[in-house]
């Protein structure tokens, strides 16, 4: 393990997205329940995003990246607790202390879900 003392202790928790998304070609878009608005992140952000499935604790998700895109792991793992940091402030994700996989409705893009599915899913978390 590389030397992440400076770091967030957020590494070694479980993020989770809260929001449904739609994947274009050149951006995440992420729909803001709470106050009912689209969030687009940037390029870091969406290779965050994509890999968060509440199994993996952030420093995972961190190395991952790290490792596909040939960069320094403290860097990315940085850039990481930075982007969680950012992403939880605007309220579409959030950290947990254990692993726990997440809904059906925020596994994969919406238009790649099967509506009814989604719907019984959005209604079993409380969604409405």
């Amino acid at each position: 393990m590389t030397n992440i003392a400076p770091f967030s202790v957020t590494l070694f928790r479980y993020p989770r997205r809260d929001g449904v998304y739609s994947v274009l070609a050149d951006a995440v878009i992420v729909h803001d329940r709470y106050q009912n608005r689209h969030v687009r992140l940037d390029p870091f952000g969406a290779e965050l995003w994509l890999r968060i499935d509440g199994m993996k604790t952030l420093y995972d998700i961190a190395v991952e990246i790290a490792v596909n895109a040939a960069l320094p792991i403290e860097e990315v793992a940085r850039s990481a607790s930075a982007m969680i940091g950012a992403l939880s402030a605007e309220g579409i994700v959030y950290v947990e202390l254990e692993p726990q996989p997440l809904p059906y409705h925020l596994t994969m893009p919406l238009d790649e879900q099967d509506p009814y599915r989604a719907a019984a899913s959005m209604r079993a978390e409380g969604w409405f």
